[in-house]
C-alpha cells in the first residue's frame, strides 16, 4: 500500500521499511532490557506470558497514540499507518527472534544431556527463507 502511495523505487521502499522495523525492534529491546535487567534466571524457559502481554499491550496503546498524533499533525492516514505497522512488526519480530534463541538454547542443552532433539523446526525455517528469496527473485524477474 505504501509502495503504491508514494510510487518510490523498490530498493528505497525496502530500505525505509527495514530502518523503521529496526527502530521498532530497538524500542522493544530497550523495553526488555529495562524490564529484565538483572532477571536472567527468569528467562530460562522464555519470557513470562503475563509480562509479555502487558508489554505488548502498552506498546499497542503507545503506537496507537503515535498514529493519532501523526494523523492530526500531518492529516495523512496511509503514511502514519505504514509507520506504526512497521514499528510494531519490527518489535514483534525481534521478540520472536529472542524467544526462538532461548528455546534453541534450551533444546541444545537437552540434546547434550541425552534427551531427544528435533531439528526439524530449524530446517523448516531455513527452507522457508530460501523459498521466499527464490519467489522474490522470480517475481522481480517476471516483472522486468
Amino acid at each position: 500500500m505504501m509502495w503504491i502511495y508514494y510510487r518510490i523505487p523498490t530498493t528505497d521502499y525496502y530500505l525505509i521499511s527495514s530502518v523503521v522495523m529496526f527502530l521498532g525492534g530497538l524500542i522493544l529491546n530497550i523495553m526488555l532490557s529495562v524490564k529484565f535487567h538483572h532477571k536472567s534466571e527468569e528467562l530460562g524457559n522464555g519470557f513470562p506470558r503475563g509480562i509479555v502481554l502487558k508489554m505488548f499491550g502498552w506498546l499497542s496503546i503507545g503506537y496507537t497514540t503515535v498514529f493519532f498524533v501523526m494523523v492530526l499533525l500531518t492529516s495523512k492516514i496511509i503514511p502514519s499507518l505504514y509507520f506504526v505497522i512497521f514499528l510494531m512488526t519490527g518489535g514483534y519480530s525481534w521478540f520472536w527472534t529472542l524467544q526462538g534463541y532461548i528455546h534453541a538454547k534450551n533444546n541444545k542443552e537437552k540434546y547434550e544431556n541425552g534427551d531427544s532433539y528435533n531439528p526439524w523446526l530449524g530446517r523448516l525455517l531455513f527452507l522457508g527463507i530460501a523459498l521466499s528469496l527464490l519467489m522474490g527473485y522470480l517475481y522481480l524477474g517476471l516483472i522486468e
